[in-house]
């Protein structure tokens, strides 16, 4: 928001959701159909348990709905796209993660919390599937809805701060950042969550609320932060900018980055197969 201002970030959120929404809807249709057609030629189900009952051990992804209505060429693109972009958040998750915990705890310097986090979420990318989590996601929605509280409450506690509030965005680059972070994207893992889900055909009802859920919750601490504390919002921007001068248009590359992954996956192979 501190890139993009306050009203652009309004925008771009609620309309890019919405095209977010609808292309996931249509692969939660492609995923039904691809079921429907699996489990009539006997190809759903690839295991049994010590009961005899047909249990299934793998887990449908993003890239195999795609290999299934476009081809494997075109499957194998959406794999590679989901690699990335995983890769790209799970750096970004780390850097960012490691800074906030060495602000709480200075035991250890930022690179050695680098470390330890990282073998952390590596640890549960080894998890089977989402069901394996489903305690720790409750425990991290109440932690992120805490924090999201506090801020905005905060934040209503000081008020304004008149002079330095950017309502606008930074230059094309900031704009462009920031709508890299706030963009589309997801479709790889909600087509593990939707696989997980013991009622699949729920996960666009659910994926909606879960929309609505975080523009509520998102949104308004946002201005609240953006509009109380901008003087410490810039800071963060001047940070971003050493960065993009240490490593040269770091934040050009990180922007077309994920604007070529993302709109790919979250738009442009979905709406392909569909047609």
């Amino acid at each position: 928001m501190a890139l993009m201002g306050i009203i652009p970030v309004v925008i771009v959120a609620i309309g890019v959701g919405l095209l977010n929404y609808y292309t996931l809807w249509l692969l939660v249709i492609m995923y039904l159909e691809r079921k429907r057609y699996m489990v009539k030629r006997g190809e759903w189900y690839d295991s049994k348990d010590s009961n005899g009952y047909e249990r299934r051990s793998s887990v449908t992804q993003y890239h195999d709905i795609i290999g299934f209505f476009l081809g494997r060429w075109l499957g194998l693109l959406g794999q590679i796209l989901t690699a990335l972009s995983i890769l790209g958040t799970a750096i970004a998750q780390i850097v960012a993660s490691s800074g906030s915990q060495y602000s709480i705890d200075k035991s250890y310097d930022k690179r050695q919390w680098s470390l330890i986090l990282g073998a952390v979420i590596l640890a549960f990318g080894l998890l089977p599937s989402f069901r394996s989590v489903r305690i720790l996601n409750i425990i991290a929605l109440v932690g992120t809805n805490y924090s999201c509280l506090f801020f905005l409450i905060s934040a209503a506690k000081k008020g304004i701060t008149h002079g330095i509030i950017t309502r606008g965005p930074i230059g094309a680059t900031g704009f462009f950042l920031g709508a890299a972070v706030i963009g589309a994207g997801g479709h790889p893992i909600q087509m593990e969550m939707m696989d997980a889900m013991r009622q699949s055909r729920k996960m666009d009802i659910a994926a909606f609320y879960a929309w609505i859920w975080n523009l509520g919750l998102l949104i308004p601490h946002s201005i609240a932060i953006n509009l109380a504390y901008p003087e410490l919002i810039l800071t963060q921007v001047a940070g971003i900018w050493v960065l993009s001068l240490a490593i040269p248009f770091y934040g050009t590359i990180n922007s077309l980055f994920d604007a070529l992954t993302r709109g790919l996956q979250g738009f442009v192979l979905p709406c392909f197969a569909f047609s």
